[in-house]
C-alpha cells in the first residue's frame, strides 16, 4: 500500500503569524512521515520553486502570498495545515476544500443541492457559483448536504430532505433560490431565516419574509444601510466596463437582476439593450447568435463566460477570457462528433482539478465517470500508478490511456486529436501543467477581428501540435501577417520569430487561405500594394516556415532562450551603432518639432528607426499576479512601444523599470532596486495594453502620452505612509524618492564581508546573490553550531565580524559565537539597509539570547 502523500510536493508558504496553530516543523513531520517532500517560502518569496519542484499541493495558514492567482490557474489544492492533520488521522486525504485558509471564502462549509423544478439555466449558473465562490454542490441530496435550493415542497427533493432531517436529525436547511441570489448580490453568507420554506409566509409568496427581517442584519434588506456596506465587499475590477448579459443563459429574472447588481457592486456598468458599439464585455453561454459573433469581430469586445465574471470578482483581477481558462469563453452547443457518447474516467486529480477535467469532458459530449469498469474508453491519468491506471494496463487493454492535454487540447480545437500522439502519452515534470492550454481563437469564426494573436502559451505543448495539424494554417497566417505589414501606414515591426507575430486586421479561415469577400472592391493602391506583399511573402514563406520550427525549439530550452535572447540584444545594440555611424543617414533627416533631428515619414531610414527604438527600456515584473499577468502576445505589444518585459534579473542587463503592486521582499524587488529609475504599479502595463488594442493606429510615442508614467509611480497609487512603513523609514515625503536617486545604489555593502547562516530562508546562495548586486565584497556559508568558532568567520577591516542568522533556528547554536563578540542580525537588516541604501543601525536587528 502506498503512503499516503507519496509523490506529492507540497509547497509549504510560512506566514510567520503568531496565530498559526501547527509549527512549520509539524507540518514538515507530518508530510515527510507519509511519503511527501515539503518545500518551505515565505509569503514574499519567489513562487518560481511552484515548477522547479513540480508543486502539486500548497499548504498555508492564509491567502495573502505571491502567485495566488497563479496557484488558482494551475487548480492547485490550497489548504490548511489542519487538513495534513485531519488526513493523517482518518488515513486517507480529506476533501480539502473544506479547510481553507484565512480568510474564508463566504460559501465555506456550504454544500448545495438544487430541486428539479428549478429553471435549469438558473441550476447550472447557481451551482457554478456556489463553487466559485468557496462553496461545493450535489445534484443528488446526501448526508453532507446543507441547502436544498427549492420553489416549494411538493418536489420530490423536498421531501426527502424533510424525511432524512426528520430521521438522521441532519441540519438541512430548505430555502428559496433569492437566498443563493443575495448571498452573490452581497457576496456575504446570510441568515437563512427570511429564505426558510418552513416559513407559512415565505411559502406561500414564494418570495422572502421581510416581515421577520429584524432577527437578522436590517442591512441585508435595507437598501440604503446595504449600499453604505458595500465598500467593504466591492472593488473597481470591472470599473467603467460595459457589461451585457446574453440572453441564452435562459435565467429566471430575479437570477439575472442578481447578477446585474453583482456587476454593479464591482464598478461594472450593466448595458440590457445589446449596442456593441458601446459594450465592452459581452457574457454569454454558447458560441453562437449573431450578438456573440458582432462581438467576436468586433476585436475590442472581451467576450466571456458567467464563470469568468465569477472569477473575476473573486480574485479581484480583470483577465483576458480568451488567454486565461477553457471555460472563461463561451462554450460550443454542439458536441465533438467522434466523444459524443464516450466514456471518460480521470484517476489522480482531485478538487478544482478533477471538477475542471469533468467539465471539459461534459461539453464535448462524452460520459465522465467516477468508477472504471471495462466499458470505458479512456483513462486521463496524472501519474502513471494507482488502481485505475494498474487495472488498465493488466486488464483492459482497449481502454486508452491519456493525458489532461489531450482533453484540453481537443477542447481548445474543438475537434478529435489522435490520443496516440506522444506529448499525449507521456506523464513528467516537463508535462505542462493542467489549465494552462488556452482556446484556438482561429476556429472562433474571427472572420474580421481587427486584432488576433498567434498566441502559444507553452512551448512544450508542441504548439497544439501545430507543424503537423495546423501547418496550412500557421503558413497562411504568416502571409497574412506580411500582406499587412506591407500595406499598413508605418508599417515595420520588430523582427520576431512566427509565432510572437500578431496579425492585425488579417482575414483568414479555418481552411488555410486567406478569405474573400463575396463583393470584389475596386482595386486602389492599397490592393495593389496587397498583391506584391502577397507575392514577396509566398518567396519567403519556406524560410518563415523554418524560422517557426526554430523557434518551437528554443522554446523547450531555457538554455536555447536565454541565448537566443542575449543575441536578439547583441543585434540589435549593433544595427543601432551602425545606424549612427551611417553617413548616408543623414540626408534624409529633418526637424522635428522639438527640434530633434528626426527622419522623414516613408523614408527607408524612418522604418529603420521606427524597428529601432522600441526596446528603449528594460522592465521586471514581480509580485504582480493577482494584478496582472501577461501572455506571449502581451509581452509583443508591450516590446512594439519600447518595453522590453524580461522575466529574470541579470546583473549584466539594466533593469530601467521595477513593475510591483507594492513593496516587496522577493528576490526580484531587492536586486532590482540596485539599479532601476523607476518603480511603477502594474496598472500602467494594464492600461498601455488596453490603449494599444483600443488604438490599434497609433504610433508608440502617442500611446505612450497617452499615460504618463509619473501618474503610476508607485508612491502615486500606494499612500506614501503605507509605503514608508513597508520601507521602515519616517518621513512624511516618499521614502522611494531618497531610494531612486541616491548616489549609493548598488554600493550599500562596498567592501562589506558578511557570513551567511545556511538556515536563512531561501538559502545562502540566494541571499548572496541579492548581496552581491548591493557591493557585497565576500560572503560565506556557515553552517551555524555549537562548535563554530569567531575566527573561523569572515572578517572586516575594522575587525567586526557579522554574521546574517536565522532568527529561531540559529538562536540556540549561535550563543557561543555571541559570547565571542560576533554580531549576529537577522536578515532584516540587510533588507532595511537596501531600502535606505545606507547601512542600518544594528541594535533593532540584533538576535536576542536573553
Amino acid at each position: 500500500m502506498s503512503a499516503l502523500f507519496e509523490e506529492t510536493n507540497f509547497l509549504i508558504i510560512d506566514s510567520h503569524s503568531k496565530d498559526n496553530e501547527i509549527s512549520l516543523s509539524t507540518i514538515k513531520e507530518i508530510i515527510s512521515r507519509n511519503g511527501g517532500k515539503s518545500v518551505p517560502l515565505t509569503p514574499e518569496s519567489s513562487l518560481d520553486d511552484m515548477s522547479k519542484n513540480n508543486i502539486s499541493h500548497i499548504i498555508t495558514w492564509d491567502y495573502d502570498f505571491t502567485g495566488l492567482s497563479r496557484a488558482q490557474d494551475l487548480m492547485l489544492p490550497i489548504t490548511s495545515p489542519q487538513w495534513l492533520q485531519d488526513s493523517e488521522l482518518a488515513s486517507q486525504r480529506k476533501n480539502y476544500r473544506l479547510y481553507s485558509p484565512r480568510p474564508l471564502p463566504f460559501m465555506d462549509k456550504v454544500v448545495v443541492c438544487i430541486a428539479d423544478n428549478l429553471p435549469e439555466g438558473d441550476k447550472e449558473m447557481m451551482y457554478a457559483g456556489v463553487r466559485a465562490f468557496g462553496g461545493q454542490y450535489l445534484d443528488s441530496l446526501s448526508r453532507y448536504t446543507t441547502h436544498l435550493i427549492a420553489n416549494d415542497l411538493s418536489n420530490n427533493k423536498s421531501v426527502l430532505a424533510a424525511n432524512i432531517k426528520q430521521r438522521e436529525n441532519l441540519k438541512i436547511q430548505i430555502v428559496l433560490p433569492h437566498w443563493l441570489d443575495d448571498c452573490f448580490r452581497e457576496q456575504k453568507c446570510l441568515d437563512e431565516k427570511p429564505y426558510r420554506l418552513s416559513d407559512p409566509v415565505t411559502l406561500r409568496t414564494g418570495k422572502p419574509n421581510f416581515e421577520i427581517r429584524g432577527t437578522v442584519a436590517d442591512s441585508i434588506f435595507d437598501d440604503e444601510a446595504s449600499s453604505a456596506s458595500q465598500p467593504n465587499d466591492a472593488s473597481d475590477v470591472l470599473q467603467g466596463k460595459h457589461v451585457y448579459l446574453a440572453p441564452d443563459h435562459s435565467f429566471s429574472e430575479h437570477f439575472r437582476e442578481s447578477i446585474h447588481e453583482l456587476i454593479q457592486l464591482h464598478g461594472g456598468v450593466v448595458m440590457k439593450e445589446f449596442d456593441p458599439s458601446q459594450l465592452n464585455v459581452y457574457v454569454g453561454k454558447f458560441r453562437e447568435g449573431s450578438e456573440y459573433q458582432q462581438c467576436v469581430d468586433s476585436g475590442h469586445v472581451e467576450v466571456a463566460s458567467l464563470r469568468w465574471l465569477y472569477q473575476v470578482v473573486v480574485r479581484r483581477q480583470y483577465i483576458t477570457p480568451l488567454s486565461s481558462n477553457l471555460l472563461n469563453f463561451p462554450i460550443p452547443k454542439t458536441h465533438v462528433p467522434e466523444l459524443s457518447g464516450a466514456r471518460i474516467s480521470v484517476t489522480g486529480y482531485s478538487g478544482d482539478a478533477r471538477h475542471y477535467l469533468s467539465q471539459l469532458i461534459s461539453i464535448m459530449g462524452a460520459l465522465f465517470t467516477k468508477t472504471l469498469d471495462s466499458q470505458n474508453n479512456y483513462l486521463v491519468a496524472e501519474k502513471h500508478r494507482g488502481e485505475k491506471y494498474m487495472a488498465v494496463r493488466s486488464r483492459w487493454p482497449d481502454v486508452k490511456i491519456v493525458n489532461h492535454l489531450w482533453i484540453e487540447h481537443c477542447f481548445a480545437k474543438w475537434k478529435y486529436i489522435d490520443p496516440a500522439k506522444s506529448i499525449y502519452q507521456k506523464v513528467n515534470e516537463e508535462t505542462p501543467k493542467l489549465g494552462t492550454a488556452i482556446i484556438d481563437d482561429t476556429l472562433l469564426g474571427t472572420s474580421s477581428r481587427k486584432e488576433t494573436s498567434l498566441n502559444i502559451d507553452d512551448s512544450t505543448t508542441d504548439v497544439l501540435d501545430a507543424r503537423s495539424e495546423t501547418g496550412e494554417k500557421i503558413e497562411n497566417i504568416a502571409l497574412a501577417s506580411d500582406e499587412q505589414k506591407a500595406s499598413s501606414e508605418g508599417g515595420d515591426h520588430l523582427s520576431l520569430p512566427s509565432e510572437d507575430v500578431e496579425v492585425t486586421g488579417a482575414q483568414y479561415s479555418t481552411a488555410g487561405s486567406v478569405s474573400q469577400k463575396s463583393e470584389q472592391p475596386k482595386e486602389t493602391v492599397g490592393s495593389r500594394l496587397s498583391r506584391s506583399a502577397k507575392q514577396k511573402a509566398t518567396s519567403k514563406l519556406h524560410s518563415d516556415m523554418e524560422d517557426l520550427n526554430n523557434y518551437a525549439s528554443i522554446l523547450k530550452s531555457t538554455r536555447k532562450m536565454n541565448s537566443y535572447m542575449k543575441d536578439l540584444e547583441s543585434s540589435i545594440e549593433a544595427n543601432k551603432k551602425r545606424s549612427a555611424n551611417s553617413p548616408d543617414d543623414h540626408s534624409e533627416i529633418e526637424l522635428n518639432s522639438n527640434g530633434q533631428d528626426s527622419p522623414r515619414s516613408g523614408t527607408p531610414l524612418a522604418k529603420k528607426r521606427r524597428k529601432l527604438e522600441v526596446l528603449e527600456q528594460t522592465a521586471i515584473m514581480t509580485g504582480c499576479e493577482a494584478e496582472l499577468t501577461l501572455n506571449r502576445a502581451d509581452v509583443v505589444k508591450l516590446a512594439r512601444i519600447g518595453l522590453k518585459i524580461v522575466n529574470d534579473y541579470e546583473s549584466q542587463r539594466k533593469v530601467d523599470l521595477l513593475v510591483a503592486p507594492k513593496v516587496l521582499r522577493t528576490e526580484k524587488f531587492l536586486k532590482s532596486l540596485s539599479q532601476c529609475n523607476s518603480i511603477v504599479h502594474p496598472h500602467y502595463l494594464s492600461d498601455l495594453l488596453d490603449s494599444i488594442q483600443l488604438n490599434p493606429d497609433k504610433s508608440p510615442d502617442e500611446i505612450l502620452a497617452l499615460h504618463l508614467i509619473e501618474k503610476y509611480y508607485l508612491d502615486a497609487v500606494v499612500p506614501v505612509k503605507q509605503i514608508n512603513e513597508d520601507l521602515g523609514v519616517s518621513a512624511k515625503e516618499s521614502g522611494l524618492t531618497h531610494l531612486l536617486n541616491s548616489s549609493n545604489k548598488g554600493s550599500v555593502f562596498q567592501d562589506l564581508r558578511l557570513n551567511l547562516s545556511a538556515n536563512l530562508n531561501g538559502g545562502p546562495d540566494l541571499i548572496a546573490s541579492i548581496l552581491k548586486e548591493h557591493g557585497v565584497q565576500e560572503t560565506k556559508k556557515v553552517k551555524v553550531s555549537m562548535n563554530v568558532k569567531k575566527n573561523s568567520l569572515l572578517a572586516n577591516a575594522n575587525g567586526e565580524v557579522i554574521l546574517i542568522a536565522h532568527k529561531e533556528k540559529d538562536k540556540r547554536s549561535s550563543r557561543t559565537l555571541n559570547a565571542e563578540g560576533v554580531i549576529i542580525v537577522e536578515w532584516d537588516w540587510c533588507v532595511k539597509s537596501i531600502f535606505k541604501l545606507k547601512l542600518d543601525e544594528y541594535p533593532d536587528y540584533l538576535i536576542s539570547f536573553d
